[in-house]
């Protein structure tokens, strides 16, 4: 892979989900950086940085969203999959 690879963050605690996403991610040309949990983006951001972050919506409280989000900075975009109920 190119060294200019953009990298996107997946944090999704079902495996065949991480996975669907971290194939297509690849099959696309981005080089995806597998996150157990939201936890692990915090210490992950400054050792492998990511451009944007897909995450599972079971794990991002509605009362966490502004947190998350502070701790991505700016221009690095949030996209949460999944649905609502699963919280």
């Amino acid at each position: 892979m190119a060294a200019n690879t953009v990298k996107i963050g997946v944090a999704c605690p079902l495996p065949g989900e991480r996975a669907a996403f971290l194939e297509w991610l690849k099959e696309t040309g981005y080089e995806p950086v597998p996150m157990l949990t939201l936890e692990s983006v915090a210490k992950d951001l400054t050792s492998r940085p990511i451009e944007a972050l897909i995450a599972d919506v079971s794990l991002v409280p509605a009362s966490d969203l502004p947190r998350v989000v502070k701790m991505l900075g700016p221009n690095r975009p949030l996209v949460l999959v999944g649905a609502p109920k699963d919280r």
